[in-house]
């Protein structure tokens, strides 16, 4: 894998490549090891190809896996770098494997409370995929969603919500607990509705469109069976039923809903 004379500086460089040999679809196996020793390298430059190349070249039956889970630890207690510790998160969130998620969830669990929106995001996708992996972990961040979910970031907003339905899903009987927040997310959709144009969020013309469809859709799992949230729904709903109008793709998929 390495260059001539054997120069570790090439390392990168060739991962590059084998990444695009990859993508013809010839076997990259050989080149799997140099790709952890880039994961743990200290250059950012170098770790972000590894990473990369981490993701494209092995799942998460892939037994080098463990290999890295002490450099991604390092990688998510980072003070150097952000993006460092995005970089972590984002592995965990693509190919964690059950015995990673379990060395590794409390450090994300810590992130979940970053004083960064960046951070904060790709750490509740993080412990998304530890639920699924560890659904007994579930307890250990069930704390934490009091605060997210009164975020003002949308981003933070709309993975928290994707996070409360990823819960409601392997253990339905959450749901209850859930319920006290449907008021906060009817709350979220008015604003959503009532705000003035942004160009950051608005597409086709409707603010958002990723995050009222993953409200309502949260709001489905907490009014099933239950007359007084299905109440307190009700407004809303027809508000967004009547003010929305289908003749956009966007607007047709928060009706659906």
């Amino acid at each position: 894998m390495l260059s001539r004379k054997n120069n570790p500086k090439n390392r990168h460089r060739n991962i590059a490549k084998l990444l695009f040999v990859n993508l013809l679809g010839y076997p990259t196996q050989f080149g799997q090891v140099e790709t952890i020793k880039l994961v743990a390298s200290a250059d950012y430059t170098e770790k972000r190809i590894g990473y990369m190349a981490l993701s494209q070249l092995m799942n998460e039956s892939s037994e080098l896996l463990m290999m890295i889970t002490q450099a991604v630890k390092n990688d998510l207690n980072s003070t150097t770098s952000n993006f460092i510790v995005a970089l972590g998160l984002t592995s965990i969130a693509e190919i964690s494997t059950e015995d990673m998620c379990r060395e590794l969830y409390t450090e994300v669990k810590k992130l979940m409370k970053s004083t960064s929106s960046y951070i904060k995001k790709k750490a509740i996708l993080s412990a998304i995929r530890i639920i699924r992996n560890i659904p007994d972990t579930i307890d250990d961040f069930m704390e934490v969603i009091d605060t997210l979910i009164n975020e003002h970031s949308h981003s933070i907003t709309l993975a928290t919500m994707t996070l409360i339905e990823e819960i409601i899903k392997i253990e339905p009987e959450r749901v209850k607990t859930f319920r006290k927040y449907s008021k906060i997310m009817i709350k979220i959709l008015k604003n959503l509705i009532h705000s003035g144009y942004a160009p950051e969020y608005d597409i086709a013309g409707i603010k958002d469109p990723f995050l009222q469809v993953r409200i309502l859709r949260v709001l489905g799992f907490l009014g099933e069976g239950n007359s007084d949230a299905s109440d307190d729904m009700n407004d809303i709903l027809a508000e967004i039923a009547t003010n929305t109008e289908g003749s956009r793709n966007t607007a047709n998929s928060i009706l659906y809903e």
